[in-house]
């Protein structure tokens, strides 16, 4: 009988098993409520709202400065469109981010919409990047 065989037979590993269940888990902690998802989410759409304000309040500054300087501008008729794309997806934005306060994603019922309104604010929010990437890559400088 080789070494391993005579280990095996001891009996040797049906204590350690034993002796491995009577132990308490090695990552046991107390037991502590978890995160409020629902909240979590709700405080996340707060703070893009505000964000979102922030933009919307330098756009509208961006276009009294282009409506301003009229015509003469060389880029004129791009940074319009570009910064009037940009706060038109900011209102839709907006009230995307309202919508989606109003469900709860503790119920499964409500996660698929919420789901849904959260990807629909992404997309606007990149769209809302893109047209602020050309409105600065076009824009114009005060004199």
């Amino acid at each position: 009988m080789t070494y391993w065989e005579s280990r095996k037979n001891s009996g040797l590993k049906f204590e350690t098993i034993k002796l491995m269940q009577d132990k308490e888990p090695r990552y046991s902690r107390p037991y502590r409520p978890g995160i409020d998802v629902n909240l979590y989410a709700t405080k996340k759409s707060v703070a893009q709202g505000m964000m979102d304000i922030a933009l919307l309040t330098a756009n509208a500054s961006q276009l009294k400065y282009i409506l301003k300087e009229g015509e003469e501008s060389r880029f004129y008729l791009v940074n319009v469109i570009c910064i009037g794309i940009s706060i038109a997806l900011q209102l839709v934005v907006g009230v995307l981010l309202i919508l989606n306060t109003r469900y709860n994603i503790n119920l499964v019922s409500h996660q698929s919409r919420a789901e849904l309104v959260n990807n629909l604010t992404i997309i606007g929010i990149f769209l809302i990047t893109v047209s602020n990437v050309f409105v600065s890559a076009f824009g114009t400088s005060p004199r």
